[in-house]
């Protein structure tokens, strides 16, 4: 299940690159496979550590919205299953 809002934003690496541009270490990043069984407290801290030489360095509030508004839905369901079922509650229920 996924835990955290970092774990979507983890598994759009299009989205961060281009949020955070070539000082983005992406191999600080946890691997794709399983993200959702991954502790959230690692996954905000790979996050934090892959951004820290960045000058708009990844934080909850504001800056982590704005990544959000930048994944892509598509990528998300390829990488996280209950993704796919909040989607299909959500477009059933809307």
């Amino acid at each position: 299940m996924t835990t955290c809002m970092e774990t979507w934003i983890v598994s759009d690496r299009s989205a961060l690159q281009e949020h955070y541009g070539h000082k983005l270490q992406e191999n600080a990043l946890p691997p794709l496979n399983n993200l959702e069984e991954r502790n959230r407290y690692d996954v905000h801290d790979s996050l934090t550590h892959a951004s820290r030489n960045c000058s708009n360095a990844y934080a909850k509030g504001k800056r982590s919205f704005e990544i959000v508004g930048k994944l892509d839905p598509a990528v998300l369901r390829q990488h996280l299953p209950t993704f796919v079922r909040v989607d299909r509650v959500l477009n059933a229920n809307l």
